[in-house]
């Protein structure tokens, strides 16, 4: 029985790495898709190719991966814009990461079933009890010569390349909507300083008016102008502040905080213009990459339409006479 399993494990090695290196080469002659063939030809920018090698060498495939990285691009904290807890930032990492483990898994073979058969015991006869027993121990694995591998691969480094690029897009909008309404809030700032410097100025005529009427060098009518001047400076102040509260909460809620800042110090907002390829945009990229998307899943719709053989190799145990023998099986599937 010992010399047996060590038999079987021999086999089962050596099963393995015969059926891995025959699905290798398979798919080493089969053609380069559409999609491969449009990334070798330069349909992404140079940009689009710099990085994500750690990635490349961590994937369980074995395989170089031809599939580009999104460019590292405008960065929160490149622009001074802290982006590490907005939430859609949060968001678009999250979804990155997510696609980053699909591509991991999608570079995964197909494991082997290991089966074991029982036969010609508990009959009648010489097949009573165990005295014919005969145990077969096989492994079987599916070989992918339609190509669904490589399909899926493809389709999920587009995927992984897709969410780098809604990655950087949310960190640019982000940063562009927290320097608008930081200046915003800056204006609501100013607007609120000069609101209640209004607000001063109508109390102090309230007083002089009310003085210049006690002691009779101005009709009564004076203070009344004076006192609907202050009304209307205090209905303002309280409208600015209101407005200069919002605009701190509405960039706390950029930058995912619950807490308005108590103090906003300016800055340079100013951002020196710069010439940008209207083809090169993150935006058009995106498409690009959308649209390969759409081819892989093409390619993988075809690829389910063909099918894989599987192979098997196992050892067989005869009971009544302690011989050992050698099975082997291929099996295909039929379309019915």
């Amino acid at each position: 029985m010992r010399r047996m399993i060590l038999l079987f494990l021999t086999l089962l090695l050596a099963s393995g790495t015969v059926v891995g290196s025959l699905a290798h080469a398979t798919e080493d002659r089969a053609e380069k898709t559409s999609l491969i063939a449009a990334l070798d030809a330069g349909c992404l920018s140079e940009q689009a190719t710099e990085l994500a090698e750690s990635d490349k060498e961590k994937s369980s495939s074995g395989e170089q991966q031809k599939f580009p990285s999104a460019p590292h691009g405008c960065h929160g904290h490149h622009s001074g814009v802290p982006d590490a807890r907005s939430p859609r930032v949060v968001a678009a990492a999250a979804e990155v990461e997510a696609a980053r483990g699909r591509q991991r898994q999608a570079g995964y073979r197909y494991n082997p079933t290991l089966n074991v058969d029982v036969e010609n015991f508990a009959g009648t006869g010489p097949y009573s009890g165990l005295n014919g027993l005969e145990t077969t121990v096989s492994v079987n694995q599916r070989l992918d010569i339609g190509g669904r591998r490589r399909a899926r691969m493809t389709l999920a480094d587009a995927e992984f390349l897709a969410a780098q690029y809604r990655l950087e897009i949310a960190r640019a909008d982000l940063a562009f909507e927290v320097r608008n309404q930081f200046a915003t809030a800056l204006a609501a700032r100013d607007g609120l300083t000069l609101a209640r410097e209004n607000e001063a100025r109508a109390r102090e005529l309230v007083r002089v008016a009310q003085a210049m009427v006690d002691t009779g060098n101005e009709p009564p009518l004076r203070a009344f102008r004076a006192n609907a001047a202050l009304v209307q400076a205090t209905a303002e102040l309280r409208t600015a502040e209101a407005e200069e509260r919002t605009a701190r909460r509405s960039l706390a809620a950029l930058l995912g905080s619950s807490v308005p800042p108590a103090e906003l110090i300016e800055g340079d907002l100013w951002v020196a213009p710069v010439t940008v390829d209207s083809l090169a945009t993150l935006d058009v990229r995106l498409a690009e990459t959308e649209k390969l998307i759409a081819e892989a899943r093409l390619q993988g719709q075809r690829a389910d339409g063909r099918l894989d053989p599987s192979v098997g190799f196992g050892v067989r145990q005869l009971r009544d006479t302690g011989d050992r023998a050698l099975i082997a099986n291929v099996s295909v599937p039929l379309p019915v």
